[in-house]
């Protein structure tokens, strides 16, 4: 087994096999697809880009934006997105009626919907809430693990792709590898060991050096 480094994303489909696409049906039509949730964003954008070039030209600078800018286009008010686009209020409304909505605001709460459900499930500020609300040794406990979120979360953000592919790549070519650490360094050193050596089948070392 040889190390990698993979990256892992979560795109728009630009397009979906007839058979597999969602359409948003009206309001009217009681259409079951129609589910007011996080999913129902990536199948709305779907749909745009799917059908973005059959559009009036001004629903397809308002399809881009869409697109392009859910997280804003979930909080602004019509007319603040509609000046970010270059549009009338109208056109977001024809392109809130083209996907079967009957009002700009409806078709706005799915994306609003949509961030609020990723902020709770990727964030894990809602289980923060409820820990730090658990009396003194509750939000002591809440502290601590937002801050170790945080430190995580800096880390892993200065960590740039080039350097994790030449670091790889050097681990990977190496005959032996030698891990070294002091004091509390050794913990993280020696759990990198464990970890390494299950994905090379080469000789790694860990050796312990005094301050």
């Amino acid at each position: 087994m040889s190390w990698g480094v993979f990256r892992v994303s979560c795109p728009i489909p630009h397009r979906i096999a007839k058979t597999q696409r969602f359409f948003i049906g009206s309001l009217k039509n009681k259409c079951p697809c129609f589910i007011m949730d996080a999913t129902l964003r990536l199948r709305l954008c779907a749909r745009l880009v799917d059908e973005i070039e059959t559009l009036p030209p001004r629903m397809q600078a308002a399809a881009k934006y869409v697109v392009d800018n859910g997280n804003d286009f979930g909080l602004d008010p019509i007319r603040a997105s509609a000046k970010k686009i270059g549009v009338s209020p109208n056109t977001l409304v024809r392109l809130a009626r083209h996907l079967g909505f009957d009002s700009f605001d409806a078709l706005r709460a799915a994306f609003r919907t949509a961030l609020v459900e990723r902020h709770d499930s990727d964030s894990g500020e809602t289980w923060l809430r409820r820990m730090a609300a658990a009396g003194p040794m509750g939000a002591a406990q809440a502290r601590v693990a937002r801050n170790e979120l945080d430190i995580v979360g800096r880390s892993l953000q200065l960590l740039r792709p080039e350097l994790a592919a030449a670091v790889t790549e050097d681990l990977t070519a190496a005959r032996n590898v030698y891990v070294t650490a002091t004091r509390a360094s050794y913990t993280l050193a020696y759990y990198f060991h464990y970890v390494a050596r299950m994905a090379r089948k080469r000789r790694l070392t860990v050796t312990r050096l005094s301050a």
